[in-house]
């Protein structure tokens, strides 16, 4: 069992249940009328702080699960030692599972900012050529492989920035220019073909754009500059670790508000 920030986990046998106890909470066994100086009336402030500590708990516990489950499906037989081709159900599995463990664990660092070695560098040096972690997290040859390359089709669906038309977006990847003077920011080229659908799922047009973007090794994101007379900026991040879709989020300039946003995934065959 895992340690997180001093907590320590205890299990207690009762009639064969297992008790998960924070370290300044005892398990009592015993009937109902038991009582302890860890019985608080409901509504005081000890009884919200316990109820705020099994919640944390009980997080822990779901972070836990799935980087054991993610652990588990590394150590498959058939994933031991070779790496899973993309796009299999497998590999798809493990993307999903690593999504879920950095959703929950959540951002600790700001928008701009990397955290490595305890602390927050910014992310314009992640992938940069030049080591600025103790354990050179931010220059490892894996991480800095981009999640897509010259010709990656990606395929999703749904409502944009206010439309009241669905729409079926194919995005090809065109160009990716890497220069060494900016290596941590790829420039990308785009070719966009939106289907328009209407509510009775017909057909009602078809459009395509070229776009340029750039690619962001930090958060494994790709933008897509605006174009048109409305500034809408879309963005598309991958998982820390995911390498088969990316969640496609289109933001109106210079606000920032969100007006659309749906799943994209990486087309394999």
């Amino acid at each position: 069992s895992n340690m997180r920030g001093g907590t320590v986990w205890c299990v207690v046998a009762l009639w064969t249940i297992a008790c998960v106890c924070p370290d300044n909470v005892e398990a009592h066994a015993g009937n109902e009328s038991d009582s302890s100086p860890d019985t608080w009336a409901e509504g005081t402030r000890e009884a919200d702080n316990l109820h705020q500590q099994y919640r944390i708990y009980a997080l822990e516990k779901v972070i836990d699960d799935i980087e054991e489950r993610v652990k588990g499906l590394e150590q498959h037989p058939l994933n031991v030692g070779v790496r899973q081709p993309r796009g299999t159900p497998l590999s798809r599995t493990l993307d999903t599972l690593r999504g879920k463990v950095d959703k929950l664990e959540g951002e600790k660092c700001p928008r701009g900012k990397w955290f490595c070695s305890n602390k927050c560098i910014s992310d314009l040096a992640v992938c940069d050529g030049y080591v600025d972690c103790f354990n050179g997290e931010d220059e490892d040859k894996d991480y800095c492989k981009m999640r897509v390359k010259i010709g990656t089709i990606l395929i999703g669906e749904g409502m944009v920035c206010g439309s009241q038309i669905r729409k079926e977006v194919t995005l090809v990847i065109t160009d990716i220019k890497q220069h060494d003077w900016f290596p941590s920011r790829p420039n990308m080229r785009f070719q966009t073909i939106n289907r328009h659908i209407d509510k009775q799922g017909s057909l009602v047009a078809v459009s395509t754009r070229r776009i340029q973007g750039i690619y962001n090794f930090a958060r494994h994101e790709f933008v897509l500059y605006p174009l048109g007379p409305i500034p809408i900026q879309v963005t598309c991040t991958f998982p820390k670790y995911g390498w088969t879709s990316c969640w496609s989020v289109s933001q109106v300039l210079p606000t920032f508000s969100v007006c659309g946003e749906f799943n994209m995934n990486i087309k394999y065959d």
